[in-house]
């Protein structure tokens, strides 16, 4: 009776041939499904929705309603059911309010909460009206279709960063798209500010492909409108094993620890 409602059909047991029927994805069947964690460093603790904590592993998988916790200069990738993935950054809390696929369809729905932290996603293109991929913080909610993108939020605030495709973030009932290259900080309880142009990247090609001494120092022009600089140094390319995730307030960096090998390193500026 919902299906014939839902597709104004007068008499069910006559249907003409070539007959075009609407499912809703409210009527499908659905059921509840697991990422599992296909990377990690550090200390990573997952606690389920009866207050039971868990460390994580690299070969571990996490379910609907666990709340993900990530310790200083620790971070996991999550990858989901359709091939998407979250990365958790260090110091970060992340819960995953629902995590659910369509029988047969390919259709998903991936929400998370990021109370505190930064996270980075990658998410394939969602497949069907219905599939779904949320991201809510305590300023904000941001939904996609298929993009990378970033965000950070505290209590305070969130901001949303636009590295491919677009983003849909949005707050006190006012909606702003954010196309790739551009952000948008909301504060708590206001609208998303407009679109502004995420600042260039710092160019790191006058420094020295080897470095033989510690500190390892590193140097680049002043970026403008940047009020500090993140670098990022990892064990590879794909900087989804990060050594040292370091904010510095002045266009230069220094690391007095840093092992003998070889490193990847990138440097992001940051405006107010």
């Amino acid at each position: 009776p919902k299906l014939q409602a839902y597709n104004k059909i007068k008499n069910p047991n006559f249907l003409p041939a070539g007959s075009s029927i609407a499912l809703p994805a409210k009527l499908m069947r659905q059921g509840p499904v697991s990422a599992k964690i296909v990377s990690l460093k550090g200390k990573v603790e997952a606690t389920n929705v009866a207050g039971v904590s868990r460390d994580l592993d690299s070969s571990a998988t996490v379910s609907e309603g666990e709340t993900l916790r990530t310790g200083d200069n620790s971070t996991a990738i999550l990858q989901f059911v359709d091939g998407s993935q979250a990365f958790v950054l260090a110091n970060s809390k992340m819960t995953l309010t629902q995590l659910r696929a369509y029988t047969t369809t390919g259709m998903v729905d991936t929400r998370m909460k990021l109370d505190a932290g930064r996270i980075e996603t990658a998410v394939k293109p969602l497949i069907g009206g219905g599939a779904r991929y949320e991201v809510q913080t305590p300023a904000t909610q941001i939904g996609v279709r298929g993009t990378n993108f970033r965000i950070a939020a505290d209590p305070s605030f969130g901001r949303t960063e636009v590295l491919e495709g677009k983003v849909a973030t949005e707050a006190a009932s006012q909606k702003v798209d954010l196309p790739a290259g551009f952000g948008s900080k909301t504060e708590t309880g206001k609208p998303p500010a407009p679109p502004v142009e995420l600042l260039a990247q710092p160019n790191l090609d006058k420094n020295p492909a080897e470095i033989q001494r510690l500190p390892v120092q590193l140097a680049w022009a002043d970026v403008p409108k940047a009020v500090s600089y993140r670098a990022l140094i990892s064990a590879d390319k794909t900087f989804t094993t990060l050594i040292s995730d370091t904010v510095f307030n002045s266009p230069e960096a220094k690391f007095a620890d840093l092992p003998d090998g070889k490193y990847a390193v990138k440097v992001r500026a940051i405006d107010p």
